[in-house]
């Protein structure tokens, strides 16, 4: 995704080639799922990409073969030790849904009582 994302970056003159050298060497090419993912994607991207894409596809190609070259270790993985808790399965289970049940019924209450008392046109 980080490298479809840059591309197009780069097609639209966002990122220079020395931009794309960074982000591919130290972003894409420092962990195994990068090196991967380009290994796996490589020959079609440099065969059926034309214009800045292919370019694109070129520079990113070289920083490739230069980090196998180098034989450069792989970054670890980083290690989550604890959680934020905010995602939706670390939530409890607790009063937000029938509050804001109650919140819209009490809502829309008022809302009716205060349109039936506005005086109609005509009386």
């Amino acid at each position: 995704m980080w490298a479809t994302f840059w591309a197009g970056n780069y097609v639209v003159g966002e990122l220079n080639a020395a931009a794309v050298r960074g982000y591919a060497r130290l972003e894409l090419f420092s962990s195994t799922a990068g090196r991967a993912y380009w290994a796996a994607v490589r020959e079609r991207a440099l065969s059926t990409n034309e214009g800045r894409y292919l370019r694109f596809a070129r520079i990113v190609d070289e920083e490739y073969q230069k980090v196998i070259a180098s034989n450069a270790p792989v970054a670890e993985p980083v290690m989550v030790t604890e959680s934020t808790g905010h995602s939706a399965a670390h939530r409890k289970p607790g009063l937000r849904h029938p509050v804001l049940v109650g919140a819209a019924l009490i809502t829309g209450s008022l809302a009716g009582w205060k349109l039936s008392q506005k005086p109609r046109r005509g009386q």
